[in-house]
């Protein structure tokens, strides 16, 4: 047991020291939950997803009612072609029908 865990450990080691700095400014999903800082988009039966970092992201995430941008502006685009702007700090709800967001980029 403890080789597995040193041979992960100095795998691990060897990603990080040979990974440019662009691959680590990716969005990353945040579940369980949201955190302050990263998007947060609120299913209709209100469970939270959240997703942080920076970049694009392209996902499918159906049933949802509204997205918060944390604190970076965040763009979201939508199933249907749509694409929402969300300032940091501020969120939007949309109010006709609940929505698949099939990317975000912040």
């Amino acid at each position: 047991m403890k080789k597995k865990i040193i041979a992960a450990v100095g795998l691990a080691a060897v990603l990080a020291v040979s990974t440019p700095l662009s691959a680590e400014a990716a969005i990353t999903w945040t579940a369980p939950g949201c955190t302050s800082t990263g998007v947060c988009m609120k299913r209709g039966d209100g469970t939270p997803i959240g997703y942080d970092g920076t970049g694009t992201l392209t996902i499918s995430q159906g049933n949802i009612r509204s997205v918060a941008a944390g604190t970076r502006r965040t763009t979201v685009k939508l199933a249907t072609g749509t694409t929402y702007v969300v300032e940091a700090t501020k969120m939007i709800t949309f109010p006709n029908a609940l929505q698949t967001v099939v990317s975000i980029s912040r």
